[in-house]
C-alpha cells in the first residue's frame, strides 16, 4: 500500500512539474508573439516613415537625376582637361631639358 502511496504521489508530482514546464513553454511562446508583434509594427512604422521621405523627397531626387548626365560630362571634360595639362607640362618639361646643354 506505501509503495501504491509513494508510486502516486510521484506521479502526481510528474504530471506537476509537466504542467509547470508546459506553462513556460506557452509563457515563452506568448513573449515570442509579442515581441514578433513589437518587431513587426516597429517595420511597419518604420516603412511609413520610409514613405513619408520619399514622397516628400521625391521631387528633389528627381531634379538631382536630372542633372546626373551634365555632371558626370563635366567630371569627364575636368579629367580630360587635367590629362592634357599633365602631357603639356611633360612635354614642356622635356623640351626645356633637351634645349639645357
Amino acid at each position: 500500500m506505501l509503495r501504491l502511496y509513494l508510486l502516486w504521489l510521484y506521479l502526481l508530482w510528474l504530471y506537476l512539474l509537466w504542467l509547470y514546464l508546459l506553462w513556460l513553454y506557452l509563457l515563452w511562446l506568448r513573449l515570442l508573439w509579442l515581441s514578433l508583434l513589437w518587431l513587426y509594427t516597429k517595420q511597419e512604422g518604420i516603412h511609413e516613415l520610409e514613405l513619408e521621405v520619399l514622397r516628400k523627397l521625391r521631387p528633389q531626387l528627381e531634379q538631382v537625376m536630372g542633372q546626373l548626365p551634365l555632371a558626370l560630362a563635366l567630371a569627364l571634360a575636368l579629367a580630360l582637361a587635367l590629362a592634357l595639362a599633365l602631357a603639356l607640362a611633360l612635354a614642356l618639361a622635356l623640351a626645356l631639358a633637351l634645349a639645357l646643354p
